[in-house]
């Protein structure tokens, strides 16, 4: 058994996780296909509103990628095209008719051990499932070019506590995991599986197709760019992709039943949640419609799509991404502590030795409360000591702030794994992270990390 070996991490002992509780959530009339991760991409819409689409039809392609689609997570009659500023496509919204879908297009596991790799690709691509892969180093997608991925990386296990637990996410779809794996080891033939020792068993009849790594339970050994960081040795125009469980069960769930998964299993959770557990929705759902009738009364809340670190901040109104597997809620704390340097740090979510809470093992209330402004980098180095991929967070930052795109190349700004660790131990409160993204950004427009 392989063991992910890596130096620098942490646990969080937060609260207010999701309980194994599984309810259904409310139905949603409108299912949107969101593309909150691509603003910085300009893309061809292919309907127009009060279209009837069908489940699983091409809505959208990248311009500069028009083998890459965008499919919808339902079908229906397209409600709204949702532009933001500089005509950055944000939704395409559909009002939901609920037909029930039928196909004649059913597989077995041995007929899709069959196919030829290009007939997987082909699949990928034409139902919408290829920018689902994240890629190590950082590019726009996945390369068409198979021969330049070296390993595909299944993420199995989550340390960020406000995740959906593996075994729920198992429950009943161990052949659809069987037949996702099938396909993609007929794409790429080296695939790993990352996943805690408790959990191995869960995968025993998946071995034949790919190997298991066993990682530690702590953040963020779960992350692509950490486990090809530390597992692969890239030339200089290899990659490594990497995917979540949940995306794999639903492409082996299409190739066995020939239809698009259109549930899928939520994580919620958060101050702000009245009764943490999980719910089982549609993909593409609004937070409202998660959320309905379990939010606490506050006067503000803050929504979460993703983890602590990874995740981004939402409105109400938005819609969860098919690779969305968590919505957090929390309650906005805006309290000023007098003097809260004194209160020796009982109460504090920390990497610091200096605070009591770093020595206890009790979970921790998580606060939105800043307790200050963003100040000047100190150059104290603490982001430099937490970074997983051994960068320099701060002067990807610096560079970042002054546009500077070839001293970011020269600094690997591609290798970041988007952990936020650098932000979370930032003693001058800089969304380190946030810049960094940003210049990863200005580089794409500028042709650094094309496909």
């Amino acid at each position: 058994m392989k063991q992910l070996v890596f130096t620098k991490g942490y646990n969080f002992p937060i609260q207010h996780r999701a309980s194994a509780v599984i309810q259904k959530a409310p139905d949603s009339t409108f299912i949107g296909l969101s593309f909150r991760d691509f603003a910085h991409i300009s893309f061809k819409v292919l309907v127009k509103e009060n279209d009837n689409i069908s489940l699983s039809q091409a809505l959208a392609y990248p311009k500069k990628y028009a083998n890459i689609n965008f499919c919808s997570p339902a079908s229906g009659i397209i409600s709204a095209i949702n532009y933001g500023p500089k005509r950055v496509l944000e939704s395409i919204v559909i009002k939901t008719n609920n037909l029930f879908h039928q196909s004649n297009n059913c597989l077995s596991v041995a007929e899709i051990n069959n196919f030829a790799s290009q007939k997987v690709q082909d699949f990928l691509l034409t139902q919408g499932y290829w920018h689902l892969f994240k890629t190590f180093p950082k590019k726009e997608f996945a390369p068409l070019d198979l021969s330049l991925i070296k390993a595909v990386h299944i993420n199995a296990y989550q340390n960020e506590p406000f995740y959906p637990a593996t075994k729920l996410i198992l429950q009943d779809k161990q052949e659809y995991l069987k037949a996702g794996i099938t396909a993609l080891s007929k794409m790429i033939n080296n695939i790993n599986i990352y996943t805690i020792k408790d959990d191995n068993s869960y995968y025993q009849d998946c071995l034949d197709k790919c190997s298991l790594v066993n990682i530690k339970q702590q953040y963020p050994a779960e992350l692509l760019g950490v486990q090809a960081f530390y597992s692969d040795k890239l030339t200089e125009s290899q990659c490594a992709i990497g995917i979540d469980l949940p995306s794999v069960i639903d492409i082996g769930q299409h190739l066995l039943t020939g239809v698009r998964a259109t549930e899928r299993i939520y994580s919620l959770s958060g101050n702000g949640i009245k009764t943490p557990h999980h719910v089982i929705a549609k993909i593409g759902s609004s937070v409202a419609d998660i959320t309905a009738n379990n939010l606490k009364e506050s006067s503000k809340l803050r929504f979460i799509i993703g983890g602590i670190l990874q995740g981004k901040k939402v409105n109400q109104e938005d819609f969860l991404m098919l690779k969305d597997n968590a919505i957090q809620v929390f309650i906005e704390d805006e309290k000023r502590v007098p003097l809260s340097f004194l209160r020796l740090g009982l109460d504090k979510i920390t990497l610091s030795k200096t605070w009591l809470s770093y020595w206890l093992t009790k979970e921790q209330e998580m606060s939105t409360n800043n307790n200050g402004e963003e100040r000047a980098c100190i150059s104290c180095g603490y982001c430099i000591d937490v970074c997983p991929v051994k960068l320099l967070p701060n002067l990807l930052m610096k560079a970042s702030i002054i546009s500077d795109a070839t001293k970011l190349q020269e600094l690997s700004a591609n290798d970041c794994v988007d952990c936020g660790l650098c932000t979370f131990v930032c003693p001058s409160k800089i969304e380190v992270l946030e810049h960094i993204n940003k210049g990863r950004e200005m580089m794409i427009k500028e042709g650094y990390y094309a496909v």
